[in-house]
This record gives structure tokens, sequence and C-alpha cells, in this order.
């Protein structure tokens, strides 16, 4: 029965395809008032979701900056990144979506979507389109039913500065009565020999309008025993067309050799819901216990050890495996260089369902450094305890460096019918750096009244030297940038250059801007031969290396990561900082988009630093970040190729702890190991302004000699007899602070307790001590 009516369903579906009708439909995006842009959306037979030559109309940013478009992902034409038209084909058994968005605009107000009723497709020959918003990056098939509205009912609706604005389009006549259906189980049904600590895994799926996750229903038996929902400890994770179900046995471990069995039922999205009308029945057998005696091993290193010449933009990863209880993935250590990586910037992926066998990579949010020898440790455990560790290590590759060269620009002060030109020369060399560099840089002598153009230079080591007229710099490889001024600037300003002289080794880009400012966007020396400036205004050049430039900018020199030192947070009044950077073609700060909480931030609320390759930008909220909080940063950005190369979103978190220091305090701990009167012994340990955490001469108090008895004290980094202290002091602004006491000798009594008075710092509610 069940055959036949999926079979009559299909058929009906296919009738509908025939006859359904290819439309068009333009609307308009409103970012501001005044500001309107056409987009169009389509659907005709043979049109794909990717991109569709002689169908889809490719969109181009404007050097503005500001538009809108439909953002495509096609790995096959990698090109075509935003469409202004965007044609599908003609899909029935499930909705066709539509993403749109703006670009450009980065003010708080809401944007509007605007268009036509009579211009939507025909519901009868054609189908129904309903409109949502969604956060960027939101699948829009996750959105639920009651979000979505139908567009026929309005003609405007608005949409936020962090949102994108969705559309789904269903073919008349289409209807789902289809209900969902269980598949992938893990362990295999009627399989034997499961681990006692096995999951179970399944995928609850609907092959139209998705699943209802709070309809899914898993009942769990053995023993006589029996679980219901919600008292699993069960997670979805979502997948296409459903949800991954994973459960842990209820009590820990299953029952040694015997037979668990699950039952599972679940609904779909649809109004009124197609239920599963039998449930999915599945039974396993477990094994006995097995001692595992083997640690894990290593697999599939990369950077091999010793591999020279590594890209610097690479990633370390590294499988971990384990032949019988599995790997542990709580217990993986990933160090690079001493430094350990936390969990939350690693990328671990578990190899296949329920092998417990996991892929670990580490992308490094900077670069790594050009020339280095990086060293890694990795450490991991089994389910059973037993542990093993790998290190090895590898030489990134060297910078190349750039070709020298040399090219002469002109500077022109025009009043009237007199012209003073002055001759600049800028370059490369081997020995040039980019501060005065003698024999090579020619210092630029400026006389008052006397129109003259000069290249800027602040070198502390040569203060003597303020301006050059010839300014050569290093061929170190990266993008290069001068600044040319004119001193005494009277009538009409200019600089010049021949165009077709420019060395052959990279573009050269120019930018006018206003002294001391950063430029939006550079221009190509190639298509202009002269700038035109005012009194207060500069001209920037740019060199960018030759090559291709295929890659996207990068994030790096993340200041505020992760729960910060020692798990404690960030001070909420620290600031964030970190670098967008680009090694080809630099960064187009204009595309930069920076968001915090999925809030944009303007960059003119940052402090924004222009760097050789990129842009550092600092920000904090006023007055302060929120303490004991957490933040999702979010940054975007394309670089200055043609075409450009548009990075992904790269987001990260951070965790801040409470605002200022802690209190001052000295607490005495007792420690005793037996009854005798010599048995015990008082240490002492607290804050105070001014302490560190090593030995501080007055303030700290060091165990003093003969050491000859069993007794305790705390450990730091000094050298004997500093590194045994009886009192231990730290600074209360440091966080946290971690004392470790040692005991000096060992004791014959198992038995020591520790025991302290009550004490003020106790009351501090934003403070606590703990032990362990």
């Amino acid at each position: 029965m069940s055959k036949g009516k999926i079979t009559l369903l299909v058929a009906l579906a296919l009738t509908s395809l025939v006859f359904a009708q290819s439309w068009s439909f333009t609307f308009q995006v409103v970012p501001v008032p005044g500001d309107e842009y056409d987009l169009t959306m389509a659907m005709t037979a043979g049109a794909t979701a990717g991109y569709d030559a002689f169908l889809d109309v490719p969109y181009f940013s404007p050097p503005d900056g500001r538009g809108a478009f439909f953002p495509l992902n096609d790995p096959l034409n990698p090109a075509y990144t935003k469409l202004q038209t965007d044609v599908r084909g003609l899909v029935l058994g499930d909705y066709t979506y539509w993403v749109a968005m703006d670009e450009g605009y980065y003010g708080l107000d809401d944007r509007f979507v605007e268009w036509d009723i009579d211009d939507l497709p025909n519901p009868v020959t054609a189908g129904n389109l309903w409109i949502t918003t969604i956060i960027y990056g939101t699948d829009p098939a996750t959105i639920a039913d009651s979000l979505w509205v139908p567009m026929e009912t309005i003609e405007e609706f608005p949409f936020g500065p962090t949102q994108e604005v969705a559309f789904r389009f269903m073919p008349a006549g289409m209807v789902d009565t289809i209900p969902p259906y269980v598949t992938g189980f893990n362990p295999i049904p009627g399989s034997a020999g499961v681990g006692l600590d096995a999951a179970i895994r399944f995928d609850v799926k609907d092959a139209n309008r998705g699943v209802n996750d709070a309809s899914i229903d898993v009942t769990v038996s053995y023993d006589g025993d029996e679980f219901e929902t919600d008292e699993l400890d069960m997670t979805l994770d979502p997948i296409v067309g459903g949800y991954r179900v994973t459960i842990l046995p209820p009590e820990g471990l299953w029952p040694e050799t015997t037979t668990v069995t699950y039952s599972v039922n679940a609904c779909d999205l649809v109004t009124p819901p197609n239920c599963m009308v039998d449930d999915s029945v599945i039974s396993f057998h477990t094994t006995e216990i097995i001692p595992d005696l083997f640690p894990p091993y290593f697999e599939n290193i990369y950077p091999a050890n010793g591999a020279m010449n590594i890209d610097v933009l690479s990633c370390i990863r590294i499988v971990i495996k384990d032949s019988e209880s599995g790997v542990d993935s709580s217990t993986i250590l990933f160090q690079v260089d001493g430094v350990e990586i936390h969990h939350d910037n690693l990328n671990i992926t578990e190899l296949g369902v329920g092998s417990d066998w996991y892929r670990v990579e580490y992308c490094p949010a900077t670069a790594l450094n050009y020339g280095a020898i990086y060293n890694v440790s990795v450490y991991a455990e089994d389910k059973w305890g037993n542990d093993a560790n790998t290190s090895w290590s590898f030489t990134t590759e060297e910078a190349e460096s750039l070709a020298e060269f040399t090219y002469n620009i002109k500077t022109h002060t025009i009043v009237g019918g007199d012209t003073a030109t002055t001759n600049l020369y800028l370059g490369l060399d081997n020995l040039g750096s980019d501060g005065y560099d003698s024999g090579i840089d020619v210092p630029q002598f400026l006389f008052p009244g006397a129109p003259r153009g000069y290249f800027p230079l602040m070198d502390p080591t040569h203060p003597e030297v303020p301006a050059l007229s010839r300014d050569i710099r290093s061929t170190d490889y990266g993008i290069k940038t001068w600044t040319v001024d004119i001193f005494n600037p009277v009538g009409d300003l200019r600089v010049s250059w021949d165009r077709t002289l420019l060395p052959p080794f990279g573009d050269f880009m120019f930018a006018v801007v206003d002294s001391g400012t950063t430029p939006s966007t550079w221009v190509s020396m190639e298509t202009y031969s002269v700038a035109t400036l005012t009194a207060s205004q500069q001209v920037l050049i740019r060199f960018l290396p030759e090559g291709d430039d295929e890659t996207p900018p990068i994030v790096r020199a993340i200041n505020m990561e992760g729960e910060g030192p020692g798990g404690a947070g960030y001070d909420p009044t620290t600031t964030l900082c970190f670098e967008v950077v680009d090694y080809g073609s630099g960064v187009d700060l204009s595309t930069v988009s920076i968001s915090v909480d999925y809030v944009d931030i303007d960059l003119a609320d940052m402090t924004v630093t222009p760097l050789s390759n990129g842009y550092r930008f600092c920000y904090i909220p006023d007055p302060a970040w929120s303490p004991n909080s957490d933040y999702i940063v979010t940054v975007q950005a394309s670089d200055n190729a043609l075409p450009a190369n548009e990075m992904d979103p790269y987001t990260w978190s951070f965790s801040t702890g409470p605002i200022g220091c802690a209190p001052e305090f000295e607490l005495p701990i007792t420690i005793t190991w037996g009854t005798g009167a010599d048995e015990n012994e008082t240490i002492t340990f607290g804050t105070v302004e001014g302490a560190s955490p090593n030995y501080d001469s007055g303030i700290d108090q060091i165990q003093p000699p003969p050491i000859t008895d069993a007794g305790f004290y705390f450990t730091c980094d000094d050298a004997p007899p500093a590194d045994k202290l009886i009192k231990d002091m730290r600074n209360p602004c440091d966080r946290p602070n971690i004392w470790q006491v040692t005991k000096r000798y060992s004791l014959t009594s198992p038995n020591v307790t520790v025991t302290w008075p009550s004490s003020p710092v106790f009351a501090d509610t934003s403070w606590h001590l703990y032990y362990t």
C-alpha cells in the first residue's frame, strides 16, 4: 500500500511539472530613500541553481561599493559570486529559495524590498511566492512556516542591517502528503557485539518540507526498563532534509550481552502534519566487557615531520585512531610551539559515524611566519584512559624578494602661466628600507616660498631628514606604499607620471586623500597619467607585487579570542584588536564588514591603522564590554584584485570576566598530616598591590633552612631557594591567580587535611576562591 501511494504522488508531481509555467519577477531593494536597485528572479526549464550563461545576469560591485544582489556559490563558475538576475529550473517536490542582500550601507535604519503585486507570478498557472528575513548565512529552508509572509498580501517588506531577504516559491498544485522516514541506523539493525558505550545514531528525513524536530519521539528499552524521549540524553543535528539523532546510553553504559530496542516516530512541517503511520523499531545486541590495553595511534600528519617550504597559509592536521574503545575527543591536546590551541579553534571531525576516530585540523587565524620552524605536539587518550602523544616539526617557505627598479614621477604647482615641477623617484633596492638609507635615498630640501614635491619621512634614527626626493624601499616581498606631498602648495596642484614606463613587475595604483587619512578605493596608474589634488591633500602610490592573486584576505593577530587568560575571561576594558591582511593585492577597505553579536560596527567607531598589506582594527564599545559575557565577532572583506577575491565570513568568540581587580587579602591555611605537635604547618597566601607570581622581596617569605622535616610550601618559577615560599602574595589585578602547594618530603600518613579561617574576602561575590 505504501509503495503504491508513493508512486501515485510522483505521477501527480510529474503532471504538475509538465504544465508548470515559466515566469519572471522584478523587485526593488531600497537600502536608503532615493537609492533603488532592481533584482530579477525567474524560473524556466533547463536553468540550474548555479550560474547559467545567457540566462543569469552577473552583478559587479560599482566603484562606490553600494548595491544589491543575489549571492552565489557555484564551484563550477567561481568567477561569478553575485547575480542581478537569478534564473532557476522548474523543480517540483520541494520549495525553491532565493536570497538577496545589499552591500555598502552601514546605517542602522531598516532597508526595504518593494514590488508590484500585479507583477507576481500567476498563482494558478505558475505558483506562489513568500518572503522573510534571515540572519546572514542562515539556510532559508530551516525557517519555520509561520515566519514566511505571502507576497500577494503586501507590497513592501523591511529588513535590518544584519539581515538578508529570503524568497521561496512553490509551484501551483503541489501537495505534500508523504511523512518522514528513518534511515542511516548505527548500530546496524540486528547487529551483535555492540560496544557498551556505543551511541545510537540514525537520521530522520523528509523528502519535501522537512522534519518537525519537536515531533521526534523515541523510546529505548532493555532488561525490562523503558526510557521515553524526555528521559534520554538525545541531541539533534540538522542535516539535509531533516536531523541526525544521537542517543547516549541512558545509564552511561548498556548492560552486557543484552538486547536493546528503540522505536522512532516523527512528523513533517506541513499543516496539517504528515506523521509516520508506524514506528520504526530497531534492535541490537551488546557485547561483554573486553579491556582495552592499547593506546591511540596517529596517522596522516601534515605538514610531515621535517617538511620544508610549507605555504604560510597552510593548516596543520592529524588523524587520531584507536583500535579498540575509541578516542576520547575531550582529551585531545594540540600544542604549537608549546602553546595549547583551545578546542574552539580546532576543527575536530569524526571519521564516519560512531568510529570515535578523529581528524584534527588547526588553521591559524594569522598566517604562519615566513622561514620559521614550527614544533607541534598532540596528546590523546582512548576511552579506557590509555594515552599517547606525538610531536613533529616543519619549516615554512622563505619570502620571495621583489625585483629592483626606479621610477620617476613629477609634482606640478601651476600659478597662471608659471609651473614649478619637481622630479621625484621611487623604487626598490636590495639594500633599501622604509627609513632613510644613506647613498640610496636622497633628501629633499624644502625652502620657504618655494613649491616643491617630496616624500614625507619619519625615521627616528634620522630626524634630520624629514623629506626625500628619492625614496627607495626594500625588496622584501609585500605591498609597498609611498606618500607624495607638496611643500608650499599654491595654485593648481598635480602629480603626473608616464604610464607607458611603469615597471612590469606588478600593479601600480594611486589614491588622492586628505592628509593623514586612509583611502577607501585605489585607481590603476595604467588608466591615468595625472592626479589633481588640493593644498590639504596627498597622493598615495601603492605597488602590488606581480602574480595572479587568487586568495582572499585573512584575519590575523586577534588579541581577544576564547575564554581569556586561564579561562577567567578578558578584562571588559580591553580593546579588541585584529588585522585583516591580503598577501597579494591588499585589502579593499570599502568592502570590510565587521559585526559584534551580528550587529554591524561602523568603521568610524573603530581605530583603523593601515598596514603594508591590509589594516589593523581596534574597537571597544562605549564605555566597555559587559562583564562576564560572551561575544561573537564576524569579519568579511575583499581584496583589490580584478576580479576581487572575497573571503568567507570569519567568526570567532571571546568571553569577558569581571571588571577591575580582586580585593587585597591574606589567608593562612593549616595543613595537618598527623596528631603530633609538629605534624602540622601554616602557610599564607593572598593578594597585594605590587606583588608578582614569583618571589617579591619584602612581601613574600622564603621557606627558612634547614629543611629536615616533612612539610609544605608554595612553588614558583624563581631559582632556589626563592622557589619555595611559606608566604606567597600575588597581584590582585592578575587573572587568574593560581597557587600550587607542594610537599617537601614523602609522608607516611595517607591522610592530609587543609583548613582555613573565615575571611572578609569570601563576602565579595564578584570574586571567588577555588581549591582542587
